[in-house]
């Protein structure tokens, strides 16, 4: 798309005309060379409900390919539209185009924030940080947990597609508490009263000599 409509002046309702929810699968007129709808293209800064609305729809459309033969899987630029048509739907207006360059930054974003955790032994966790800290390090200085728990979800999906998505880092404020400390081990039983255990030593020591002697002198009978 080299350049977005014009605002849209009238009262037709927003594209697209009908969604089956069921399967994810967007049917309409323009998809199948009918007469396609102007629409009107939000612009500005992405807010973090279009957002997750983005990267909720890049996850429907990764599993819609996966169970898409490859013969009849759908080029780039169409795959770009369905996921404008999900967040259309979902009152997030923006173009295909936008949605692409979103998500080239998320993803960007979310693999320096990863890479910073793998790697931050002895440093602040990510999470811990100020913007400033994090513009010092070359880090997103706004990356919101919840956003990079879903991205997260997004490539582990894609990545490991009949595994349970694991978090790599979790944030600071999902940690749980450190368990409490184990109790000191109890001392040692006290020695019998009145004897020290060294000559309980010595006396065990004189008894099993004094016995084996007996036995020596028994066996050979002298």
């Amino acid at each position: 798309m080299s350049s977005e409509p014009p605002p849209n002046t009238s009262t037709t309702p927003p594209y697209p005309a009908t969604i089956s929810y069921k399967n994810h699968h967007l049917s309409t007129s323009t998809l199948h060379g009918g007469a396609a709808t102007i629409r009107d293209y939000r612009k500005g800064n992405w807010t973090p409900e279009e957002t997750l609305i983005l990267i909720t729809a890049k996850r429907l459309d990764d599993e819609r390919r996966i169970t898409t033969t490859s013969s009849s899987r759908t080029g780039g630029e169409l795959r770009w539209k369905w996921v404008e048509n999900y967040c259309w739907s979902n009152g997030c207006l923006r173009s295909q185009n936008q949605c692409n360059d979103k998500w080239d930054n998320l993803l960007r974003d979310y693999k320096k924030v990863r890479d910073y955790q793998n790697r931050s032994t002895g440093q602040p966790s990510y999470w811990a940080m100020d913007k400033t800290q994090r513009k010092h390090l070359n880090l997103p200085s706004n990356m919101l947990p919840n956003i990079y728990e879903a991205l997260n979800d997004v490539v582990q999906k894609k990545h490991f597609p009949n595994k349970t998505s694991f978090p790599l880092q979790q944030p600071l404020s999902a940690l749980p508490p450190p368990p409490a400390p184990l109790p000191p081990p109890p001392p040692p039983p006290p020695p019998a009263s009145g004897t020290p255990t060294n000559y309980l030593h010595l006396y065990y020591c004189l008894y099993v000599l004094i016995l084996c002697v007996s036995c020596f002198f028994t066996y050979f009978k002298i």
